[in-house]
């Protein structure tokens, strides 16, 4: 096989190919890149326009001025939300807390003392887990004791 014998085998596989590609696919294609082309024309010209910060005066023109307010605006109101989603997050805390609170003594309050005394129990008896898991490693974790343990969970629970 020649050279121009496989140049004219691949131009013949092309003109096949060419012929069986559906039209609609080229003219997606085509008009896929002709936006591309003006979208960055576009935004070429735009940010042309947006370099020019200072007038011949060497002074900020009026928009640049306003472009800055709008940036300490913009900046003023992030900070406003991420003040008022923590003060959220404090309160969404709280109420979880207090229904947790609520709820507790509205279940306590409605067991039988067989009850209660079951709940104590097993609430005992898993302390006691957690200290034996705990116990073994003292150092990181500085309890000494079940006292110490049920004292510490008084502080989260």
């Amino acid at each position: 096989m020649t050279a121009s014998q496989g140049e004219s085998d691949s131009w013949e596989r092309f003109m096949i190919l060419w012929g069986s590609t559906p039209e609609i696919f080229i003219g997606s294609c085509l008009a896929s890149v002709v936006g591309i082309v003006i979208t960055w024309l576009v935004t070429r010209n735009a940010s042309r326009h947006c370099d020019k910060k200072v007038e011949a005066t060497g002074k900020p023109s009026e928009e640049e001025k306003r472009r800055t307010e709008l940036r300490t605006e913009d900046r003023t109101l992030k900070e406003s939300v991420r003040v008022r989603d923590s003060e959220q997050e404090i309160l969404n805390r709280t109420c979880s807390k207090t229904l947790y609170k609520f709820a507790s003594e509205k279940l306590e309050n409605s067991l039988t003392d067989e009850q209660m005394n079951e709940e104590k129990e097993i609430k005992r008896r898993q302390l006691e887990a957690i200290y034996n898991l705990m116990e073994g490693q003292k150092d990181l974790f500085g309890i000494e004791d079940l006292n110490q343990l049920e004292e510490q969970m008084k502080l989260y629970g």
